[in-house]
Protein backbone atom coordinates (compact mmCIF):
# COMPACT_ATOMS: atom_id res chain seq x y z
CA UNK A 1 0.00 0.00 0.00
CA UNK A 2 1.82 3.23 -0.94
CA UNK A 3 2.04 5.76 1.72
CA UNK A 4 -0.06 8.70 1.36
CA UNK A 5 1.48 12.25 1.10
CA UNK A 6 2.84 13.58 4.20
CA UNK A 7 2.35 10.38 6.42
CA UNK A 8 4.93 9.82 8.78
CA UNK A 9 6.97 6.49 9.13
CA UNK A 10 5.45 3.53 10.63
CA UNK A 11 7.99 3.09 13.83
CA UNK A 12 9.28 -0.62 12.65
CA UNK A 13 10.68 1.60 9.34
CA UNK A 14 12.01 3.95 11.58
CA UNK A 15 13.28 1.15 13.14
CA UNK A 16 14.99 -0.64 10.68
CA UNK A 17 16.78 2.71 9.22
CA UNK A 18 18.03 3.62 12.82
CA UNK A 19 19.66 -0.04 12.67
CA UNK A 20 21.04 -0.09 9.34
CA UNK A 21 22.50 3.68 11.09
CA UNK A 22 23.74 1.58 13.70
CA UNK A 23 25.70 -1.17 11.33
CA UNK A 24 26.88 1.45 9.70
CA UNK A 25 28.39 3.07 12.17
CA UNK A 26 29.71 -0.23 13.66
CA UNK A 27 31.28 -0.84 10.32
CA UNK A 28 32.95 2.84 10.02
CA UNK A 29 34.27 2.32 13.58
CA UNK A 30 36.08 -1.13 12.65
CA UNK A 31 38.16 0.17 9.54
CA UNK A 32 39.06 3.54 10.43
CA UNK A 33 40.09 2.10 14.03
CA UNK A 34 38.40 4.98 15.57
CA UNK A 35 37.89 3.97 19.69
CA UNK A 36 35.04 7.26 20.68
CA UNK A 37 32.32 7.51 18.96
CA UNK A 38 29.13 10.11 19.66
CA UNK A 39 25.88 8.79 20.18
CA UNK A 40 22.28 9.77 20.77
CA UNK A 41 21.87 9.34 24.25
CA UNK A 42 18.06 8.34 23.56
CA UNK A 43 20.02 4.87 21.91
CA UNK A 44 21.77 3.91 25.20
CA UNK A 45 20.21 1.49 27.55
CA UNK A 46 21.27 0.75 31.12
CA UNK A 47 23.09 -1.68 31.91
CA UNK A 48 20.50 -4.55 32.84
CA UNK A 49 22.46 -5.39 36.61
CA UNK A 50 21.49 -1.82 38.44
CA UNK A 51 24.42 -1.14 40.57
CA UNK A 52 23.61 2.66 41.90
CA UNK A 53 20.31 3.21 43.91
CA UNK A 54 18.58 6.93 43.03
CA UNK A 55 17.02 8.41 46.09
CA UNK A 56 16.16 12.23 45.19
CA UNK A 57 19.40 13.21 46.58
CA UNK A 58 21.69 13.12 43.71
CA UNK A 59 23.01 16.73 43.91
CA UNK A 60 26.18 15.56 42.26
CA UNK A 61 24.64 14.43 38.87
CA UNK A 62 23.78 18.76 38.73
CA UNK A 63 27.40 19.45 39.34
CA UNK A 64 28.36 17.26 36.96
CA UNK A 65 26.10 18.25 34.16
CA UNK A 66 27.53 21.74 34.54
CA UNK A 67 30.69 21.00 34.43
CA UNK A 68 30.08 18.76 31.10
CA UNK A 69 28.04 22.19 30.26
CA UNK A 70 31.27 24.33 30.61
CA UNK A 71 34.42 22.08 30.13
CA UNK A 72 32.54 19.55 27.77
CA UNK A 73 32.51 16.05 28.31
CA UNK A 74 36.20 14.97 28.81
CA UNK A 75 36.08 11.34 29.79
CA UNK A 76 34.06 8.98 27.13
CA UNK A 77 31.19 6.40 29.25
CA UNK A 78 31.79 2.55 27.95
CA UNK A 79 29.00 0.52 26.22
CA UNK A 80 28.06 -2.41 24.64
CA UNK A 81 26.04 -3.45 21.57
CA UNK A 82 22.61 -4.27 22.92
CA UNK A 83 22.30 -8.39 22.56
CA UNK A 84 18.61 -7.40 22.03
CA UNK A 85 18.53 -4.94 19.56
CA UNK A 86 21.07 -4.15 16.93
CA UNK A 87 19.80 -0.48 16.89
CA UNK A 88 20.67 0.31 20.71
CA UNK A 89 23.24 -0.18 23.02
CA UNK A 90 23.62 -0.71 27.02
CA UNK A 91 26.09 1.35 28.97
CA UNK A 92 28.73 -0.59 31.43
CA UNK A 93 29.52 2.68 32.98
CA UNK A 94 29.40 6.31 32.89
CA UNK A 95 25.68 6.21 34.03
CA UNK A 96 26.17 9.74 35.67
CA UNK A 97 27.52 11.11 32.52
CA UNK A 98 25.07 9.44 30.30
CA UNK A 99 22.53 11.04 32.24
CA UNK A 100 23.81 14.66 32.19
CA UNK A 101 24.40 14.76 28.38
CA UNK A 102 20.56 13.81 27.94
CA UNK A 103 19.31 16.72 29.86
CA UNK A 104 22.02 18.92 28.01
CA UNK A 105 20.36 17.37 24.92
CA UNK A 106 23.64 16.26 23.60
CA UNK A 107 25.67 13.48 22.26
CA UNK A 108 27.71 11.44 24.89
CA UNK A 109 31.46 10.54 23.86
CA UNK A 110 31.75 6.56 24.30
CA UNK A 111 33.52 3.53 23.44
CA UNK A 112 32.01 1.16 22.33
CA UNK A 113 33.40 -2.72 22.87
CA UNK A 114 31.70 -6.04 22.21
CA UNK A 115 31.56 -7.56 25.67
CA UNK A 116 30.10 -10.25 26.77
CA UNK A 117 27.89 -10.31 30.13
CA UNK A 118 30.37 -11.04 32.31
CA UNK A 119 32.96 -8.64 30.95
CA UNK A 120 30.25 -5.72 31.34
CA UNK A 121 28.68 -6.52 34.66
CA UNK A 122 33.06 -6.64 35.37
CA UNK A 123 33.69 -3.48 33.79
CA UNK A 124 31.12 -1.53 35.62
CA UNK A 125 31.57 -2.72 39.10
CA UNK A 126 35.59 -1.99 38.77
CA UNK A 127 35.12 1.45 37.58
CA UNK A 128 32.18 2.16 40.03
CA UNK A 129 34.59 0.66 43.35
CA UNK A 130 37.71 2.54 42.11
CA UNK A 131 35.57 5.89 41.68
CA UNK A 132 34.09 4.95 44.72
CA UNK A 133 31.38 6.11 43.77
CA UNK A 134 29.08 3.12 45.16
CA UNK A 135 28.42 3.55 49.06
CA UNK A 136 28.47 0.06 51.17
CA UNK A 137 24.97 -0.68 51.53
CA UNK A 138 24.72 -0.19 47.18
CA UNK A 139 28.04 -2.50 46.74
CA UNK A 140 26.28 -4.99 48.81
CA UNK A 141 23.14 -4.74 47.16
CA UNK A 142 24.74 -5.08 43.88
CA UNK A 143 26.86 -8.22 44.80
CA UNK A 144 23.22 -9.45 45.62
CA UNK A 145 22.02 -8.58 42.30
CA UNK A 146 24.24 -10.48 40.67
CA UNK A 147 23.33 -13.43 42.80
CA UNK A 148 19.75 -13.51 42.11
CA UNK A 149 20.42 -13.13 38.53
CA UNK A 150 22.10 -16.42 38.04
CA UNK A 151 25.92 -15.74 38.79
CA UNK A 152 27.42 -18.32 40.84
CA UNK A 153 28.39 -16.53 44.49
CA UNK A 154 32.31 -18.20 44.03
CA UNK A 155 31.90 -16.25 40.94
CA UNK A 156 30.97 -12.38 42.63
CA UNK A 157 34.27 -12.00 44.94
CA UNK A 158 35.98 -12.02 41.09
CA UNK A 159 33.90 -9.99 39.31
CA UNK A 160 33.72 -7.15 41.96
CA UNK A 161 37.50 -7.32 42.56
CA UNK A 162 36.77 -8.51 46.31
CA UNK A 163 37.56 -10.78 49.39
CA UNK A 164 35.31 -13.85 49.54
CA UNK A 165 34.64 -13.09 53.36
CA UNK A 166 33.87 -10.43 52.55
CA UNK A 167 31.23 -10.78 49.70
CA UNK A 168 29.77 -13.62 51.48
CA UNK A 169 29.05 -11.07 54.57
CA UNK A 170 27.66 -8.49 51.89
CA UNK A 171 25.04 -11.56 50.48
CA UNK A 172 23.86 -12.60 54.10
CA UNK A 173 23.39 -8.72 55.04
CA UNK A 174 21.89 -7.89 51.84
CA UNK A 175 19.25 -10.17 51.40
CA UNK A 176 18.82 -9.01 55.15
CA UNK A 177 17.18 -6.12 54.06
CA UNK A 178 13.81 -6.29 52.41
CA UNK A 179 14.05 -4.99 48.38
CA UNK A 180 11.18 -2.42 49.32
CA UNK A 181 12.82 -0.81 52.21
CA UNK A 182 16.42 -0.98 50.79
CA UNK A 183 13.93 1.29 48.19
CA UNK A 184 12.97 3.79 50.73
CA UNK A 185 16.28 3.87 52.40
CA UNK A 186 18.20 4.63 49.16
CA UNK A 187 22.00 5.13 49.07
CA UNK A 188 22.62 5.55 52.53
CA UNK A 189 25.90 7.48 52.35
CA UNK A 190 26.41 7.91 55.80
CA UNK A 191 26.54 4.20 56.82
CA UNK A 192 29.40 2.41 56.43
CA UNK A 193 29.92 -1.40 56.59
CA UNK A 194 30.23 -1.64 60.79
CA UNK A 195 26.87 0.01 60.64
CA UNK A 196 25.26 -1.73 57.98
CA UNK A 197 25.90 -5.19 59.26
CA UNK A 198 24.34 -4.18 62.27
CA UNK A 199 21.23 -2.97 60.95
CA UNK A 200 21.10 -6.06 58.55
CA UNK A 201 21.74 -7.91 61.82
CA UNK A 202 18.04 -6.31 63.05
CA UNK A 203 16.17 -6.86 60.57
CA UNK A 204 17.51 -10.68 60.65
CA UNK A 205 16.84 -10.86 64.65
CA UNK A 206 13.74 -9.17 64.21
CA UNK A 207 11.18 -10.25 61.90
CA UNK A 208 8.77 -7.70 62.85
CA UNK A 209 11.11 -4.76 61.98
CA UNK A 210 10.10 -4.63 58.44
CA UNK A 211 6.66 -4.22 59.15
CA UNK A 212 7.49 -1.23 61.39
CA UNK A 213 9.84 0.17 59.11
CA UNK A 214 6.88 0.20 56.44
CA UNK A 215 4.54 1.58 58.66
CA UNK A 216 7.29 4.30 59.87
CA UNK A 217 8.26 5.64 56.31
CA UNK A 218 3.53 6.13 55.90
CA UNK A 219 4.11 8.97 58.25
CA UNK A 220 6.95 10.28 57.15
CA UNK A 221 9.00 8.99 54.22
CA UNK A 222 12.67 8.47 54.73
CA UNK A 223 12.88 10.23 51.08
CA UNK A 224 11.79 13.64 52.66
CA UNK A 225 14.68 13.23 55.66
CA UNK A 226 17.92 14.68 55.28
CA UNK A 227 21.18 12.36 54.15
Amino acid sequence: EATSPGKSETPSLRHIAGAFDTLQRRAEQATSGVMVVDLPPELIDPSPYADRMIDGRESEDLSLREKIETDGQLVPILVRPNPGDIARYQVAYGHRRLRACKALNRTVRAVVREMTDRELVTAQARENIERLDLTFFELARFALRLKNSGYDKREIPSILGLDRTEVSRMLTAGAAIPDDIAEMLGRLPGIGRGRFLELAALFSELPQLAAVVRAENVQSPFSNMDP
